[in-house]
């Protein structure tokens, strides 16, 4: 068994701010002969009045952000397959984020404003470096027919292209109390607000052949209901039960969907290319749809939940009749005779090449180098080839 160590890279920011604003009243004096009782009071009012009547702020902010990566160790040739054998449950396709922050005000007419926030996500992205199977490429009854070209490129995908998915969420707690300046000795019960969102995004790419490409996406936003008190564990147990009991009941349904969207599209290019009488011509088509679900207000059950659909279909033709021209024989030789980017050599009665006009000829139209499948689906060994291949035509292109 080969050792594995598990790295992560973190960053994590602690940050505290506090600012108090407030001005001590000008109770010391320089008297020798003050006594020790008179010099405590003067300190007990300083630090009520402070309290009560002055403006107290505290910021509290965390961050802390995770990405792990996973190193195989000791052997170079290891070290260098690190990116070729990313596993569909490599750690390395994790990212976690988390995020804390909190807000205390006092002033006057305030005896406290707490405000907590929590923020935090939870990532996973993965690409499939999959090839696609060709059962008839190496088939001699097609393999040098062009009619049976179609037949040869069949292929087709087993796995997808990519998947992802993202967990966010939101938690906003406050809790404030205002105070009673008319009548000290009654207290007024502490206002809550409270707010716990959650945010789930799905996201797939199936490539079906290297026309037939389909994606698929999916948003769903719900939130956890929590109780009607103060969730401090100490000053408020029964709050605080309140809180677990209710969040627990509601962690199989994973919250309370409020709006839940997805969107969807299957893409087609017609293979006419394959075709040789109708390789003149380029079509594909495009299907897309959506579906939204939102839920009623909470307070508001009775005006029903709304219900959104739509889907488009896209069709584009093209046709390049230069190319269509060029399957006759006499068009070939009407259009050789112009001066059209696409003609053929000026020749003579008798078929041969009139070398009077070679020098005034337009070349034919070169094609670029296309590779046998797009960029983004090969391997690093078929990049390689591929471009040495391109320089290779490139150089021939040169010569010509």
């Amino acid at each position: 068994m080969t050792p594995r160590t598990i790295y992560y890279a973190s960053s994590m920011h602690f940050k505290i701010i506090s600012l108090l604003r407030n001005k001590l009243p000008d109770i010391f004096n320089n008297d020798d002969d003050v006594s020790n009782w008179i010099l405590l009071r003067k300190l007990a009012c300083c630090c009520e009045y402070l309290e009560s009547s002055h403006e107290f702020v505290t910021h509290l902010k965390t961050f802390y952000n995770t990405v792990f990566k996973e190193a195989l160790k000791r052997c170079k040739n290891e070290w260098s397959s690190l990116g070729k054998n990313q596993g569909l449950w490599n750690v390395s396709n994790v990212s976690l984020t988390y995020a804390f922050s909190e807000n205390l005000k006092r002033d006057f007419n305030t005896n406290y404003d707490n405000t907590k926030t929590w923020t935090g996500s939870l990532n996973y992205n993965y690409t499939f470096a999959s090839k696609g199977i060709e059962p008839f490429k190496k088939w001699k009854p097609v393999e040098k027919n062009k009619n049976f070209a179609i037949v040869k490129d069949f292929n087709l995908f087993l796995l997808p292209k990519n998947i992802s998915f993202s967990n966010e969420y939101s938690r906003i707690f406050n809790q404030r109390q205002i105070r009673n300046n008319l009548v000290p000795d009654y207290e007024f019960q502490p206002v809550y607000l409270k707010r716990f969102d959650l945010v789930r995004n799905y996201q797939i790419g199936y490539d079906l052949t290297k026309n037939i490409k389909t994606t698929f996406s999916a948003v769903n936003k719900s939130i956890f209901e929590e109780g009607n008190h103060g969730i401090d564990r100490k000053l408020d147990p029964e709050g605080y039960r309140e809180f677990l009991d209710t969040i627990q009941s509601q962690i199989n349904t994973v919250g309370r969907t409020m709006d839940y969207s997805h969107n969807y599209s299957i893409s087609y290019n017609l293979p006419l290319d394959k075709i040789p009488l109708l390789s003149w011509i380029s079509a594909n088509t495009k299907y897309t749809g959506t579906f939204n679900w939102q839920r009623a207000p909470l307070g508001q059950s009775s005006f029903g939940n709304i219900i959104q659909n739509n889907r488009a279909i896209n069709m584009t033709v093209q046709g390049n009749f230069i190319n269509l021209y060029n399957k006759s024989p006499f068009l070939k030789k009407v259009l050789g005779g112009s001066t059209t980017r696409n003609n053929l050599n000026p020749k003579t009665p008798d078929g041969k090449e009139d070398k009077n006009n070679l020098e005034n000829k337009v070349p034919e139209k070169i094609e670029e180098y296309k590779p046998k499948k797009p960029l983004d689906q090969m391997t690093p060994k078929e990049l390689k080839i591929h471009e040495r291949k391109k320089k290779k035509w490139e150089k021939r292109i040169k010569t010509i």
